[in-house]
């Protein structure tokens, strides 16, 4: 059904083959190659009204991570895909969605279809019903519903670096979150050490999920437009309270604290050294409890990394 006449339908089909061949089909294919059951399981959890029996990380290595965080991200851009349907930005049929998760392995496609299918079919009715009312008002424009805002969104935080902030608070294993969340204290460190540190490239990379990465942490109303409870939102508010965010919240705020002594240059840097100390006394108060005594520097992290890595 095209919800805008004004449209040709070649241009709305059109529309969704890019959409799916951009941002769905290459999670269908990262996920594949996994044959796996209770990890699904725990994924499917995180986006129901309960959310999972139990926030537990350790049991996943971080391929079966890896393999969550697209599953997550699946059902949020078939999330995204359906709505745009609703709206008239792509040409209305539900089939269309379907038929990407049959290429899904056999034994994991009727999974993820019932689950999907029973999942949206409450907001997505009340989606449907709301677009009703205001036809019957005569209104042509819905884009305030806030779809193009978050299409807009997730072209934008589909990232390297997003995709790990979203693998390691949500379902790395414990000892790689420790290990990582360590590092980020590390940098602190080394910050207040010295503020003209240098990092390469591939360093900032590694750091990178924690800095602009978490940039685009989800919240309710944050993320998207409030109406929308869109599978990585719902996610996010079931571990809302966990010890793994309020560490890498901690973390960031005293990154911010420290962030007005950083500098390129060296002599700049020795000068704000020797005002170091009021930063240091704020950022030790709130230093959490150490998780590891194995690494003393960030520069040893990344020269012997451990093996699990």
């Amino acid at each position: 059904m095209n919800n805008h006449f004004d449209i040709p339908d070649e241009i709305l089909h059109a529309r969704l083959t890019s959409f799916m061949d951009t941002l769905v089909l290459p999670e269908i294919r990262r996920i594949s190659n996994w044959d796996f059951g209770d990890q699904d399981e725990y994924v499917i959890g995180l986006i129901s009204n309960n959310g999972p029996e139990d926030l537990n990380w350790s049991p996943y290595s971080i391929e079966q991570s890896e393999a969550m965080t697209s599953t997550l991200l699946l059902f949020e851009k078939l999330d995204l895909l359906r709505r745009g349907q609703i709206e008239g930005y792509f040409v209305d049929n539900w089939q269309d969605a379907i038929d990407l998760v049959q290429r899904i392995t056999p034994d994991r496609k009727e999974r993820f279809t019932n689950v999907f299918d029973a999942w949206i079919r409450e907001p997505i009715a009340d989606h449907q019903r709301l677009l009703e009312i205001l036809r019957t008002q005569e209104r042509d424009d819905f884009s305030w519903l806030g779809f193009n805002t978050r299409y807009a969104t997730i072209l934008d935080i589909d990232t390297p670096e997003f995709r790990e902030f979203v693998r390691l608070t949500l379902f790395a294993p414990a000892r790689e979150w420790n290990f990582r969340i360590e590092q980020v204290e590390l940098l602190i460190d080394e910050i207040l050490r010295n503020p003209a540190v240098l990092l390469t490239a591939a360093e900032l990379d590694e750091l990178a999920w924690a800095l602009s990465g978490a940039d685009d942490m989800p919240t309710p109303g944050r993320l998207y437009f409030p109406q929308y409870d869109a599978p990585i939102t719902r996610a996010f508010a079931h571990v809302e309270n966990s010890a793994r965010l309020a560490a890498l919240r901690s973390a960031r705020a005293r990154l911010a604290d420290i962030a007005p002594i950083i500098t390129a240059d060296e002599n700049t840097a020795a000068l704000r050294a020797l005002d170091r100390e009021r930063y240091m006394s704020r950022v030790d108060r709130e230093r959490p409890r150490k998780i590891s005594r194995e690494y003393t520097t960030l520069r040893s992290t990344f020269e012997n990394p451990p093996d699990f890595l």
